[in-house]
């Protein structure tokens, strides 16, 4: 269903991953993605999460596409920092903001985050809702663009999860498991612990910080090839918050021996930090939108198509993690567009039918 209904813009997807990798990366496209394809991030696909390859395979088929396409377009993530490790052009690191307050008894368990990519994405954003096929799957509001299965998202059980890459910093592996496999992985789990285990048992491909809420429960990893180190916000239990540098990891790539260069993501961490500091325990869905909508004067959270170091806010999610757990987004910069919010409703598709279709 999935490949059949965005089948164009699947294929325009395609095509725009085969120009990057040709322009910035100066590399063929066939020959990279044919190479990537033997490296071992399928095999550990098909290891740990065997049902989201057969996914992969049935988007595919729905979009007339081979299954190589839509393979390497899952890892995109690492075919980039591949490239660039091995002395080629790649992606620059991402500029995500991610932050989480586990809540009290009588406020919700909130995780949230400002998906900051590269403005092509914008007004290709899709929502997936994924019913549960056994009985003991729960059901998943997944983030994502066309033809990829995640990142981000949140599952009817109350699991969430957002994702702030690290990769060009922190060592990669080409034996682990890529990220949108990995973070459905997490989504597939009812509870907490749960999530956690998974997290500490897979081999990871790539450098990130993992957020990950549930009722009453929030966490952050600095996830990579070596190394699995959990974060809280100083002076916080029950809150986090990251952005795109190393804070806690000590797994740096060869030649790389601290994390502590002032950068944009330096800026917008502290923006975050200093917003929080303002806002007393627990946080609300209100607060986070503020949060989230600022422009500050050394780095935004919200960023526009014209934001100088070229990312842009193509989503704002925030997720009310509690027994019946809802989703707030917003499919471009929030201090703009219209928050959507989204339910759990057990009938198919029922929930992706309530938001207007973006123009």
């Amino acid at each position: 269903m999935y490949g059949e209904s965005l089948r164009s813009e699947i294929v325009d997807q395609i095509q725009f991953f085969r120009s990057l990798i040709q322009d910035i990366g100066r590399s063929d496209p066939d020959a990279l993605i044919a190479h990537t394809f033997t490296l071992g991030w399928k095999e550990a696909a098909e290891r740990w999460t065997p049902g989201l390859v057969e996914e992969v395979h049935g988007i595919a088929t729905g979009a007339a596409l081979p299954f190589i396409d839509l393979f390497s377009w899952q890892c995109v993530q690492e075919i980039f920092w591949y490239l660039t490790q091995n002395g080629l052009n790649g992606l620059a690191g991402g500029s995500c903001s991610a932050l989480a307050d586990a809540g009290t008894a009588t406020h919700p368990t909130l995780l949230a985050q400002n998906a900051d990519t590269i403005p092509f994405w914008h007004h290709h954003q899709v929502l997936l809702n994924i019913m549960p096929t056994r009985d003991d799957e729960p059901e998943m509001l997944i983030m994502a663009y066309p033809g990829l299965i995640g990142p981000y998202g949140l599952n009817s059980a109350g699991v969430g999860v957002c994702v702030n890459a690290l990769f060009y910093k922190l060592n990669n592996s080409t034996k682990g498991l890529c990220t949108p496999f990995l973070t459905r992985g997490i989504l597939e789990k009812r509870t907490f612990e749960e999530a956690i285990d998974f997290i500490k048992m897979v081999p990871h491909a790539s450098g990130n910080t993992l957020t990950i809420g549930a009722p009453g429960k929030v966490i952050a990893f600095e996830v990579s090839a070596n190394q699995i180190a959990p974060y809280m916000l100083p002076g916080y239990l029950k809150r986090t918050c990251h952005t795109n540098h190393v804070l806690v990891s000590k797994d740096f790539q060869p030649g790389i021996l601290a994390d502590d260069e002032k950068t944009n993501s330096h800026d917008r961490l502290e923006l975050l930090e200093n917003a929080l500091a303002a806002i007393p325990e627990p946080l609300t869905v209100d607060d986070i939108k503020g949060i989230l909508s600022s422009h500050g004067e050394n780095a935004q959270l919200c960023r526009h198509e014209d934001d100088p170091l070229g990312s842009m806010t193509t989503y704002c999610t925030i997720m009310e993690l509690t027994q019946h757990p809802r989703l707030h987004i917003t499919f471009g910069p929030p201090c703009r567009e219209t928050f959507n919010i989204v339910e759990f409703t057990g009938g198919p598709g029922a929930n992706v039918s309530e938001i207007p279709p973006l123009t």
